[in-house]
């Protein structure tokens, strides 16, 4: 046990440190939410309702009535159906999996900084993983409730082997060239992104003329997405999911597409990626750097670099940054792990003399560029460690209560939703998803242009959806709500961190359904918590007492008017809430989620409309 310790106490000692992050983490988020085990954004309900049509009634889809498209992470999907099919549906399976997942992240970084470079001390081995862990955020991440963790995990596990394999240390043959295909396809399950690091590898075992190997790689990674592209096909959905459909960067006319590209990733990079941008920007310098005790092709940590820049580069074009550091991760993980042994080399062999030989320079400003990046990342990776347990109580107060709603008083019944995870997943109901990820109608709309009030009132009426639960901004940005509906209630919150957005609005869409929704409000404001200040018709007489002492879902407040605004008013002091905050939240800070998708957009329409004009000046010309 002295040996396994004394050799493997880097690894042991990171994860004591994140299991004792999660678990305070974890204490926090439960004292908030009342005993209630809540995750830090809708989307983790999304996989989880899917999971638990699939195992209770073998339908893949956000409802148990009909199949629909919206993972992008089939691997994830189907780990939690099966522990869904073994140990009944819970809402405990996506927290384990991830800590288990993020423990294994542990270990393969700890490895991979002692095989590439031997010469690292144990000390710096485990900053770096500590550090991997802090600016990922790893521990962030696991309460998101989403796949990233895994995500991160295989990816950083296939490309370390295949960089590996391509320096020579081990041949490519056999058993070996399994492991690699079967990493690469879990990379590729893992998230659609990761056919970004499959697709640069094999360039790479190419350039070695391995194009067998390649070939294969792709062959195998590729197939398990045509599979579940070619069923979605069958049933008259997209071959990608709607969440890539929507959110990704795919321009539909091919005359946009050059600067469409262009514009998206130079707005990743300036409003989101500034953290990968810099990690490149040492990568590429490194890589300028060589001392001359080795080789250039024998070092896995150049290919590392290698695959990591070029996997940044095509997310950045391609896909999507920003949103709680969650979609770019896995490209902080791998630049950390990328530079940590080339920087701790260049220092080793720093020269000592005043005059520096001409290649010492690249190293130099490498070095430079990651002093001054180190500060970004560490705000990132504390500002979401302190935002987490806020953020899991912006999602108990609004998903989870409208998630009770549902399920308590419109089980089985045709509703249309802004947000559907967590609705989903505590109840069946058919679903018009207004942001397309679970209807194909809306996302064909919003493809087109074409999302009016009139477009989904009709929608609504002819699926009999007598109730719209959702958030007013939004539908102002697609040009209001429907004349036709009329607001029944609202609910307001209070200090958001994660939460796009101020309050949702119930809406009963024929008039039929109106008073029967407002006297479901009416008695089911009593069981909503304290922070929750509640408005509408529902609130204009007397409302029924708080429910019996000892009920964890009451709240001590009682219903009164509010007014839309963007920024949430500060608690009472006191407060449980309020003693955790250390920072002001993200709304308060302009980082909000609708904010900065608001941003993002803005600065990507603006650069858009740049390279336009300027196409058509030098073809005037």
């Amino acid at each position: 046990m002295r040996y396994w310790l004394q050799r493997f106490w880097p690894t042991v000692t990171a994860t004591l440190v994140l299991w004792a992050v999660v678990g305070t983490l974890l204490l926090h988020s439960l004292k908030l939410n009342q005993g209630h085990l809540v995750y830090a954004l809708d989307d983790a309900y999304i996989h989880m309702a899917m999971a638990k049509n699939l195992a209770r009634h073998g339908v893949w889809g956000v409802t148990p009535y009909q199949f629909t498209s919206s993972s992008s992470s089939p691997l994830w999907t189907l780990l939690l159906a099966a522990i869904y099919v073994v140990f009944g549906v819970n809402n405990v399976a996506p927290l384990i999996l991830n800590i288990l997942f993020a423990t294994l992240l542990v270990v393969i970084v700890c490895w991979i900084l002692a095989s590439f470079a031997t010469q690292l001390p144990k000390p710096y081995i485990l900053a770096i993983a500590i550090l991997v862990l802090l600016f990922a955020p790893i521990p962030s991440l696991i309460f998101i409730g989403l796949e990233h963790v895994l995500q991160i995990a295989v990816t950083l596990a296939f490309v370390s082997y295949a960089c590996w394999l391509l320096a020579g240390r081990a041949i490519c043959a056999g058993r070996r060239v399994t492991v690699l295909v079967f990493l690469g396809l879990l990379t590729s399950l893992s998230r659609y992104e990761g056919l970004f690091a499959v697709g640069v590898v094999a360039a790479l075992f190419c350039l070695q003329r391995q194009g067998r190997l390649a070939f294969r790689l792709l062959f195998w990674s590729v197939l398990p997405l045509l599979v579940v592209g070619a069923v979605s096909v069958q049933h008259g959905w997209f071959w990608l999911p709607n969440s890539v459909v929507l959110k990704g960067n795919l321009p539909l006319s091919p005359a946009d597409r050059p600067a469409s590209f262009t514009a998206h990733a130079i707005a990743n990079f300036t409003l989101s990626g500034l953290r990968v941008g810099r990690l490149i920007a040492v990568s590429l310098l490194l890589m300028l750097y060589r001392p001359q005790q080795s080789k250039r092709r024998d070092d896995p940590c150049r290919w590392l670099m290698a695959v990591f820049v070029a996997t940044g580069f095509c997310h950045f074009v391609f896909a999507k940054a920003g949103w709680f550091y969650r979609y770019e991760a896995y490209l902080v993980a791998i630049g950390i792990v990328a530079v940590a042994a080339p920087l701790a080399e260049f220092v080793r062999l720093f020269p000592r003399s005043r005059r520096l030989p001409a290649g010492e320079w690249a190293g130099v400003t490498a070095l430079t560029l990651t002093a001054v990046t180190t500060p970004l990342l560490w705000s990132a990776g504390w500002h979401s460690f302190l935002a987490i347990p806020q953020a899991t109580h912006d999602i108990y107060e609004c998903n989870f209560q409208m998630g009770r709603f549902i399920h308590q008083y419109y089980q089985g019944r045709a509703l249309t939703l802004n947000d559907l995870g967590a609705a989903n997943f505590l109840a069946d109901i058919h679903c018009t998803d207004t942001h397309g990820l679970a209807d194909l109608e809306v996302a064909r709309a919003l493809l087109q242009k074409r999302f009016t009030p009139q477009f989904i009132d009709q929608l609504a009426r002819s699926r009999n959806a007598g109730v719209a639960i959702g958030d007013d901004n939004w539908f102002e940005q697609q040009g209001g709500t429907p004349q036709a509906w009329a607001r029944a209630g609202r609910w307001e919150f209070r200090d958001r961190e994660l939460l796009p957005y101020p309050a949702i609005s119930f809406y009963a869409t024929t008039e039929k359904s109106r008073q029967q929704l407002i006297e479901n409000l009416r008695e089911f404001s009593s069981t909503l918590p304290a922070g929750v200040e509640q408005s509408g018709a529902y609130t204009e007489t007397k409302q029924p007492a708080a429910s019996a002492a000892g009920d964890p879902r009451a709240g001590l407040g009682t219903p009164g008017s509010s007014q839309c605004a963007h920024h949430s008013s500060s608690r009472a002091k006191g407060s449980p809430v309020s003693a955790l905050r250390v920072f002001p939240s993200s709304s308060e800070m302009g980082g909000s989620p609708a904010c900065f998708n608001a941003e993002f957009k803005g600065v990507r329409s603006l650069l858009l409309r740049s390279f336009q004009s300027a196409s058509a000046f030098c073809a005037a010309s």
